[in-house]
């Protein structure tokens, strides 16, 4: 089966007990909502977790005249075209505290020293979502769907709760796929993967 949007909105669809449909411009209540929800669902995962699908990095360009004010030793970078949601630096981790403004970094790091981003980008292909997206995405999806579409609210505590669960599975299941940088440094308080922003 080829993954596409109208498919993983028919997961989430047949998750309420709702009849499928072939396209959002059916112009039935199930389609529509579908639609609204769809992007703003797959946006909020992909920023969520560290997804190897939409996994990058990238060594960033320091600016010589940083737009926003700088404490002294903090230097300015910026982001990555492409950058949705920044994961972490490398190879020292955000111990050396750096935040996002807009579309820089700041962080405290030499000019001398390379700044490379670990980031995700907005993938908006269905085709190229792991299995485990795809499935968390259509339970997101059912999610937001099940108020306006059954009006049960035990249905939706029930599918928000399976969401929960299959969430920290599936987000496990695909940290293991070859992400070396947070497992391979666990004794080293320099690697985590918090980022501040502002």
């Amino acid at each position: 089966m080829i993954i596409s949007k109208v498919v993983i909105c028919n997961l989430a669809l047949a998750s309420l007990g709702e009849d499928a449909i072939r396209d959002f411009s059916e112009g039935n209540t199930r389609a529509r909502m579908c639609e609204v929800f769809y992007e703003t669902s797959r946006d909020y995962l992909l920023g969520q977790f560290d997804w190897p699908f939409a996994r990058r990095q990238q060594k960033l360009a320091m600016l010589s005249t940083p737009p926003d004010w700088t404490s002294d030793g903090t230097y300015c970078y910026a982001l990555p075209a492409d950058c949705f949601a920044p994961i972490n630096l490398w190879p020292e981790g955000s111990r050396h505290n750096y935040e996002i403004r807009g579309k820089n970094l700041y962080c405290q790091r030499g000019e001398d020293q390379d700044v490379v981003l670990m980031y995700s980008v907005h993938v908006q292909d269905p085709t190229l979502f792991s299995t485990g997206f795809v499935n968390l995405l259509a339970l997101a999806i059912a999610v937001r769907l099940a108020p306006t579409l059954t009006q049960d609210k035990q249905l939706t505590q029930a599918l928000f709760q399976q969401y929960e669960v299959e969430k920290k599975e599936v987000w496990a299941n695909d940290a293991m796929q070859g992400n070396e940088y947070p497992f391979a440094n666990d004794d080293n308080p320099d690697y985590d993967t918090f980022v501040r922003e502002l």
